[in-house]
């Protein structure tokens, strides 16, 4: 039997040059989100990269400032040149040694601006809230995460609706309403140190805070107010020892971990502050409030610790033992037209301030282990006969950092330097801190 075989046609066509051009369309249609992704993601990195080289940039200056004083930092004195920016006296440009620029990681540049705000207040209380509001509290006073107030080494005390609470409170005896020029208002604030008996390196640290509001119109009528006095929990720490034999050190610091707790007191300014001659309906200028006051209120800051003890010990050194009196924002109504509220900054004067007894514009005040910082208005100019380093000339600074790309604002840098204009670019990042000089 002979084998047939059956010869068919081969098809080799292939695709056509449409079905190619159709699917590469096809594939870069889909291929195009997936591009944008990876570009995206790319933008994104860069800018986190970039954010985070701002911030390792701003962390170098903040260190530096926090070592070196104002005057050494304007004068060159530091790792930075520091040049003021138009009439200011506190916001500077922050760059290289002969340069208006700052070099971060990477070798990328930066316009940095700094600024050093020693005033009471950091920004305007809330007017159009129709009450007392106030934008100034614990977050707002200057403190970051290089002055943490939660760690173990603080003790805190804020007062915020005290002042209420004691009007309420006499409101309630007189079975009227009373006026805040009817109150005074003395904070008492005493830190205490001892050792511990039993032990000779072991110590003890109280912290009393007495708040107490008395009726003045009619002296001795009704019982003070004092619902908001606390006494603070008791600190025990070991002082801390270094050398030995006759070398031996023991030194009591709030500077150092576990040891003695520095004190934080956010204070609301008395709202019965009066001036002489003015109601309170009537407009307070700023200077009025702040020199001419009445002492409707007082703070006093008392101390004590081991009589062993000295600053200028060679053995038995205390020192650094911080206290920070931040001034909160307050304002009031001092409008006497019904439905137009205008709403007026309260302040502490001070001159009724006092530190173990003695007024704080006292020259009195010399070198002690305790140091008060606070943003009070003129704290640190009133009192011309203290040297910058002595007690109460220390003043606690608002630092901003702000930090924008150079290549973003070169071309307006003459206007940046010569008016302090704000740059129209986008910024990177800003932080905020504080700055003891």
């Amino acid at each position: 039997m002979g084998l047939f075989i059956k010869k068919g046609k081969l098809n080799n066509s292939g695709f056509s040059l449409v079905e190619v051009l159709v699917a590469i369309v096809i594939l870069a249609i889909i291929s195009l989100p997936v591009l944008s992704t990876f570009s995206n993601a790319a933008k994104i990195n860069a800018k986190a990269r970039r954010t985070e080289n701002a911030n390792t940039a701003i962390n170098n200056i903040v260190e530096e400032a926090r070592i070196v004083s104002l005057d050494d930092l304007a004068n060159g004195n530091g790792k930075y040149n520091y040049q003021t920016l138009g009439t200011s006296t506190d916001t500077y440009l922050v760059a290289d040694k002969g340069q208006q620029y700052f070099t971060g990681v990477d070798g990328e540049k930066y316009f940095i601006r700094t600024r050093f705000n020693g005033n009471p207040y950091n920004s305007n209380a809330d007017a159009a809230a129709g009450n007392k509001k106030t934008n100034n509290d614990i977050n707002s006073a200057g403190l970051s995460v290089y002055a943490d107030i939660t760690s173990s080494n603080s003790y805190v005390y804020r007062d915020d609706s005290a002042d209420a609470e004691a009007i309420k409170y006499f409101s309630g005896l007189r079975k009227t309403a009373v006026s805040r020029t009817d109150l005074s208002k003395t904070i008492d604030v005493t830190i205490s140190i001892k050792e511990k008996s039993g032990s000779s390196n072991y110590f003890t640290q109280d912290i009393s805070v007495k708040v107490t509001y008395k009726y003045i119109t009619e002296a001795g009528k009704y019982p003070d107010y004092t619902d908001r006095s606390m006494d603070m929990v008791t600190w025990e720490f070991p002082a801390q020892v270094t050398g030995s034999g006759t070398s031996t050190v023991y030194t009591l610091s709030g500077e150092l971990k576990n040891n003695v707790k520095n004190m934080y007191i956010f204070y609301t300014p008395f709202q019965g502050e009066a001036v002489s001659g003015k109601s309170y309906t009537d407009i307070v200028t700023e200077d009025e409030m702040t020199s001419n006051s009445v002492s409707t209120e007082r703070i006093n800051i008392n101390y004590d610790y081991p009589s062993t003890y000295s600053l200028t010990s060679a053995d038995h050194v205390i020192k650094d033992i911080n206290v920070y009196l931040f001034e909160m924002e307050k304002v009031v109504n001092t409008s006497t037209v019904l439905g137009s509220p205008v709403y007026k900054k309260m302040g502490t004067n001070i001159s009724n301030v006092y530190i173990n007894g003695v007024s704080a514009l006292s020259s009195a005040n010399g070198t002690t282990p305790i140091t008060v910082y606070s943003n009070i208005d003129k704290w640190g100019e009133k009192n011309s006969a203290l040297t910058k380093h002595v007690n109460n000339k220390d003043v606690l600074y608002q630092m901003t950092v702000d930090v924008w790309l150079w290549r973003d604002v070169k071309d307006q840098i003459s206007d940046i330097v010569d008016s302090n204009a704000e740059p129209t670019a986008e910024k990177i990042t800003t932080l905020t801190t504080t700055k003891e000089d």
